[in-house]
């Protein structure tokens, strides 16, 4: 078990380019356990005139525990946003397209979000945050269909997101074609098997 965590650290470590794109490749030495995180992914994405709101993911491996990290940042200039609180008893559920379903806890006692307001641009602005443990049996789920709705059941909060099969995301010098719908499909075998040059 040793040698499989040294040649796992070992890779990560002395390989630069990543054919999976980190944003995060950590060691701690205390606990001899590696960390790799995938760069937000955008789940969800709404824009009008008076309001936004952007729904980010991001896959975390520490050791042989997976989590999804989650980032809800919505601003407004015609409603009073307030932040919110997860809990432990916070959770995420998940609606598959082949309508199979299931949630995951949250693992942090609790994560509040943060508000600012812009005097100039008159927007006020909040990002709220969750992680939630990834079980075996959700990877076989995800791997397996696609999803179609992820919904955050908290205490004082109560928020559904439909996910597309296809997003616009906008860039500096225009826009690409992402899908939301394909993210676990598509990004847990980097978590899994992580892949380096």
């Amino acid at each position: 078990m040793k040698y499989c965590l040294t040649f796992f650290i070992f890779n990560i470590f002395s390989l630069v380019y990543s054919q999976c794109e980190y944003s995060l490749v950590e060691l701690n030495n205390s606990t001899e356990k590696a960390t790799i995180k995938s760069y937000p992914f955008t789940l969800d994405l709404v824009e009008t005139p008076l309001n936004g709101r952007i729904l980010l993911a991001s896959l975390i491996r520490t050791g042989n525990q997976y989590f999804i990290e989650l980032e809800i940042t919505e601003d407004s200039s015609s409603r009073n946003l307030k932040p919110i609180c997860l809990e432990s008893g916070s959770r995420i559920s998940f609606l598959l397209k082949n309508n199979s379903t299931f949630s995951l806890p949250h693992v942090n006692d609790k994560i509040c979000g943060v508000r600012t307001y812009d005097r100039k641009s008159g927007y006020t602005t909040v990002s709220n945050y969750g992680k939630f443990i990834l079980t075996p049996s959700s990877f076989d789920q995800l791997l397996k269909s696609e999803i179609t709705l992820i919904k955050i059941i908290d205490n004082d909060f109560n928020k559904s997101f439909v996910i597309k099969n296809e997003l616009k995301e906008p860039l500096d010098n225009g826009y690409r074609i992402i899908n939301p719908s394909r993210f676990f499909i598509d990004n847990i075998n980097c978590m899994i098997n992580p892949k380096f040059e």
